[in-house]
């Protein structure tokens, strides 16, 4: 995914893009239904995990009754799924979580030490500790929490470093028969909203096709932020800088957002390469290759215009996401969580204390 580093401009004002209607290439589209008909079967196979997600979230918040009773009866709320919660993320984190740099030869200490001093820093820098905290909430909440690790070249003064980031476990997706995003996974789709403005930034030669899908929650509290600026693009596909003109903006209005789909997929698609014989010196011969060896990324607008489709970033063909299990399900990706274990009992509870009241 494209990543920003911003450059303020007060006097800056962006022009609307023209209307135009987006017509995909044969292979934009079928990059296009490829993405759509992953997304569609790994949300029927996560029906079956996901459905009470939003139940136990409104448990732990202490919304308990859910149907409306009679007038007159008691609708009492002993929390006990938000005290076990509370007790298990301050023990998990009393001792700060972390990773230090061994040695592996006595010459290599001086070097190792150095690393681990830098990699403390890095972990307050980017407040892990916060982080590890929300992710290990959602372990509770959904049975697995997820974080997004990936590199960002507009830290650090456009040095660039790594970035962590805890996402939301209902907006990423994975094969039916996956088992953690390094098994058996053969895509991983992160769904993500931004606004309308950067959108555009980031894909500028597909700005005059994206359009706002929704209203910001900002928008609905009548808290809208704008920006104006100029900006440059830094990509992990491209790693060179590039001056974006200034006929991609669109607006700075918060409110409008785009929702798009980003999907790391792993790529079968072969071609031929000539390469010289070796059994027989000045000779040519053909043979095939994979296209894409590290997989593809794909973006893809939920109205269906393509965003981008390149070969992924990663050297190691690996996807960018980390998986955190609570209760692990043998040979199964999404696990159990604290609140589904407690959500009997709480119910028994509360019934019981409104039966006594």
């Amino acid at each position: 995914m494209a990543e920003l580093a911003l450059n303020q401009n007060p006097t800056f004002m962006p022009q609307q893009p023209q209307d135009t209607q987006y017509n995909p290439t044969a292979e934009e589209k079928a990059d296009i239904d490829l993405v759509m008909k992953s997304l569609d079967s790994a949300k029927e196979a996560r029906k079956k995990w996901d459905k009470n997600w939003d139940t136990y979230e409104r448990y732990y918040d202490g919304e308990q009754w859910i149907n409306k009773r009679a007038e007159g009866k008691a609708m009492p709320v002993s929390n006990v799924i938000f005290q076990v919660i509370q007790t298990i993320v301050p023990i998990m984190t009393d001792a700060q979580p972390g990773f230090d740099v061994g040695a592996k030869t006595p010459q290599d200490y001086d070097f190792a030490d150095m690393l681990s001093t830098l990699v403390h820093n890095w972990w307050n820098i980017r407040n892990m500790n916060n982080t590890i905290v929300e992710t290990i909430m959602e372990q509770c909440f959904y049975g697995n929490g997820v974080q997004k690790i990936i590199w960002d070249e507009s830290l650090e003064g456009g040095l660039g470093d790594v970035r962590v980031d805890d996402l939301d476990p209902r907006d990423v997706w994975v094969p039916k028969d996956a088992i953690d995003f390094n098994k058996n996974c053969s895509f991983v789709i992160h769904r993500m909203c931004k606004p309308l403005g950067e959108v555009r930034r980031l894909f500028p030669e597909r700005a005059d096709f994206i359009f706002s899908t929704g209203e910001s929650k900002e928008k609905e509290k009548g808290q809208l932020q704008n920006f104006d600026g100029n900006v440059q693009l830094v990509t992990p596909i491209d790693k060179k800088a590039k001056d974006i003109p200034l006929d991609t903006g669109g607006g700075y209005d918060s409110s409008k957002v785009v929702e798009f789909y980003e999907c790391w997929i792993d790529d079968e698609s072969l071609e031929n390469i000539e390469q010289e014989d070796k059994d027989n010196p000045g000779k040519m011969k053909t043979i095939q290759k994979k296209r894409f060896p590290n997989g593809k990324i794909i973006t893809v607008t939920s109205n269906r215009v393509l965003l981008q489709s390149a070969e992924s970033p990663r050297k190691d063909g690996l996807k960018p996401f980390v998986r955190y299990p609570d209760m692990i399900r043998p040979k199964r990706f999404y696990a159990d969580g604290v609140i589904k274990q407690h959500k009997d009992t709480q119910e028994k509870i509360k019934n019981n204390v409104s039966l006594l009241i």
